[in-house]
């Protein structure tokens, strides 16, 4: 990194909205904090794999405080950490480092460095009696000492244990390091020295053995980042026994994938980059890469109004942690006023698992949309190699889902893999008024990419006022059009897929308007089409 880089303005912009106001006093709050984080009491990150949290925080310049750290180059980089707490579990029994308290003076019987220390801080994973202690010395042309270790603090000794020591702004570490392995507790260590060049990297650990995940495993999770109070970024992670077991038994490594879709290989088993296996080579790493470089990067989403109560998303926001939020807000209560928010998330495996069929077949891919506060969860799921024939004759499609409650509605979906660049319309067979009075019956429903990197385009639509005054009967049919005939209209709820004779008789109208509207957008609409 080159000593004239300065701090990014827009990164700083980005801190002070992602970092939210201490009103307690900040060093009791952390000292706390750090004191009670255990193992059973982190935060769970849902699914465990790819919890991607784009809320950004930078570590604002401290070089003017004499008594505050001071960097050996300026903070130019984004730590991606997953939610609030300090420390989360990014898969069960591996808890990884999430944020961190404020640097605190060193204790000279625990100070591992060839030269004096600066300051040190707890980074809130214990292992036995250890605590992880991150330590820095001081500037000097450029570099910079640091280490870090399970320390036994409390016992007086400066002796650790599970960790390492490295020069920030000289190579190794401007390379990337990994320092991981077994503790004598049975244990297993990840930490992971970020290159400075990188400007907002997700650190990708991955093993050939699996981590467990809620409703399966995974090869691949993402640990957060955090940024030392001086600007450098670094993860750890701590695993119990299982986790170790894991590891030991299959290979393992580390992957960085930067905002700009690079992928930088930690050096691997001591050697160099090239030493790594290709990201083909490892099952999953290629679409964990594939979902992080699809991330949306818009601090907030984007929405349209298709007619007056008809709201879509056009874009996402990106991730909290937590999901993706759409834009969209629907009301669920008698309480007309108080509105809650729609987000995406990647489906877990329990959820592809619920979804399969009869045979025992699961879709591959999926997400699912979820109303904030509520316990209202709607699966979509689909599969690459998905094609009409699989659906049975007046089906519904299982990429789709939708949601209602007294004047509300909620619909969401994936566009068909067999019509990858298929029309989808809400269709009103009795009719809405648009935003100048007149009866429309089509309203054109906008699409965007899916965020976990499948290529698949998804859609969301919230139905609000426009429901009350149709009344029943009036719920409108999703309609995706994919050809230049009848035969490649889909219907997501079964009925006028193909277009037959009893959907057009379903129709208010005898399906006049429906035909009109479908020959008006290129789709054959002959007798023998219309009568199946």
């Amino acid at each position: 990194m080159s000593a004239e880089l300065r701090p990014d303005p827009d990164l700083a912009a980005r801190a002070a909205q992602a970092t939210p106001p201490m009103s307690l006093d900040r060093d009791a709050l952390l000292h706390a904090a750090h004191r009670h984080v255990r193992r059973r009491t982190a935060t769970r990150v849902a699914g465990g794999v790819l919890a991607v949290a784009l809320a950004a925080t930078v570590v604002v310049d401290l070089a003017d405080r004499t008594a505050e750290p001071r960097p050996a180059q300026p903070p130019t980089q984004i730590a991606l950490p997953l939610g609030d707490d300090h420390v989360v579990e990014v898969a069960q029994g591996l808890l990884a480092v999430n944020r961190v308290g404020a640097p605190r003076a060193p204790q000279r019987h625990s100070v591992p460095l060839a030269g004096d220390a600066q300051w040190q801080v707890d980074l809130g994973l214990s292992s036995d009696e250890r605590e992880l202690v991150l330590t820095v010395g001081h500037e000097s042309d450029g570099e910079q000492e640091a280490a870090a270790y399970y320390t036994g603090v409390a016992a007086g000794s400066a002796e650790g244990t599970g960790g390492g020591t490295w020069t920030w702004g000289s190579a190794p570490a401007t390379e990337g390091l990994r320092f991981s392995g077994e503790l004598e507790t049975g244990e297993w260590t990840e930490l992971v020295v970020l290159p400075q060049d990188l400007r907002e990297p997700h650190v990708l650990l991955w093993s050939t053995t699996g981590f467990a995940v809620t409703g399966g495993a995974t090869t691949v999770v993402e640990l957060p980042t955090f940024a030392a109070p001086d600007g450098q970024l670094l993860a750890a992670a701590l695993g119990d026994y299982s986790v170790a077991a894991r590891m030991r038994l299959g290979r393992s490594g580390v992957l960085l994938v930067d905002s700009d879709g690079d992928v930088v290989p930690v050096p691997c088993d001591g050697a160099g980059p090239e030493q790594c296996p290709d990201v083909d080579e490892v099952p999953g790493l290629a679409d964990a890469v594939a979902a992080i470089r699809a991330e949306p990067r818009d601090a907030a989403a984007s929405v349209t109004d298709l007619a007056p109560g008809v709201r879509a998303t056009t874009a996402l926001a990106r991730s909290t942690g937590a999901g993706w939020d759409t834009g969209v807000r629907v009301p669920v209560s008698v309480v007309a006023t108080v509105e809650r928010t729609v987000s995406l998330a990647r489906a877990t495996p329990a959820d592809l698992l619920a979804a399969g069929g009869p045979d025992g077949e699961r879709p591959g891919r999926g997400v699912v949309a979820r109303v904030a506060g509520t316990e209202i969860r709607l699966p979509v799921t689909w599969s690459d190699d998905d094609t009409a024939e699989r659906l049975a004759a007046d089906s519904s499609y299982p990429g789709a889902a939708r949601w209602g409650a007294d004047d509300v509605r909620l619909v969401t979906g994936v566009v068909p893999p067999w019509m990858p660049r298929a029309d989808v319309l809400l269709w009103f067979p009795d009719g809405i008024r648009d935003d100048d009075g007149r009866t429309v019956h089509a309203l054109e429903i906008p699409t965007f990419e899916d965020p976990t990197g499948t290529g698949a385009r998804l859609y969301v639509v919230a139905l609000g006022s426009v429901m009350r005054a149709d009344g029943p009967g009036a719920a409108p049919l999703v309609l995706h059009l994919g050809g230049g005939s009848t035969a490649d209209v889909l219907d997501t709820g079964g009925l006028c897929t193909g277009v037959p004779a009893e959907c057009l008789d379903a129709q208010p109208d005898g399906g006049a308007a429906l035909l009109a509207e479908l020959a008006a957008r290129g789709v054959r609409t002959g007798t023998t089409d219309a009568d199946g």
